[in-house]
């Protein structure tokens, strides 16, 4: 299972310092952009600045907009692996994913609410899906145990889609979402606030091996 550190950042410096603290386990980053509409929460996430930054670092963007036809371009060219938009950002999902010319470098995200059905017909155009274990918006919230159904019915759907999870996962709880399907996971504070951020990814990787 893939491991991403979250980064999410009031300002350029914090999000400068988030990256350089997780540089060195050597993970693709994850990053989040709120906009305060869609979400109350409003983050710094540049696209022009994330060359820079990133440095040959793998990232992914994570966007809680309300507007995502206009954001992806934009972050298409910052250099992104992966962009995700939310389900609920919009009602005009086809034209979203038309947007581009490679669907799979999309992803669509669905807030705990969100049945499974609702994207369904959707997972075949896109590269994954990120199941939201928690309100999206702001961070430190309790993992949501509905997200372990929605990944073993995606799974069961589709046994090749990609699947991301995001929210409230610790040490605790990363063997069952690996055990249900998932692909990745979305670390947001248990690494980018850790005293010691390779011990924290060791701890996860320790957990994960018991189920293999």
């Amino acid at each position: 299972m893939e491991l991403c550190p979250a980064i999410l950042a009031q300002n350029e410096s914090e999000f400068k310092k988030k990256v350089e603290w997780v540089r060195s386990l050597g993970l693709r980053v994850h990053v989040d952009a709120m906009d305060g509409i869609f979400v109350t929460e409003k983050t710094w996430a540049e696209p022009s600045r994330m060359k820079q930054i990133m440095n040959s670092l793998q990232f992914n963007v994570h966007l809680m907009v309300a507007n995502p036809k206009q954001a992806i371009p934009v972050w298409l060219m910052s250099g992104a692996d992966k962009i995700y938009f939310h389900y609920e950002s919009t009602q005009h999902h086809q034209l979203v994913i038309q947007v581009i010319e490679d669907g799979k470098r999309l992803g669509l995200v669905i807030n705990p609410e969100t049945p499974v059905d609702k994207i369904d017909q959707l997972l075949d155009l896109i590269g994954s899906v990120l199941i939201m274990s928690v309100t999206p918006g702001r961070g430190g919230q309790k993992f949501n145990e509905v997200a372990l159904e929605k990944i073993q019915n995606i799974r069961h759907r589709h046994p090749q889609l990609h699947i991301a999870v995001d929210g409230g996962i610790k040490p605790e709880n990363i063997a069952s979402l690996a055990a249900a399907g998932a692909n990745t996971a979305i670390i947001g504070s248990a690494l980018t606030e850790a005293t010691d951020p390779k011990a924290a990814q060791r701890e996860f990787q320790l957990q994960l091996r018991k189920i293999e």
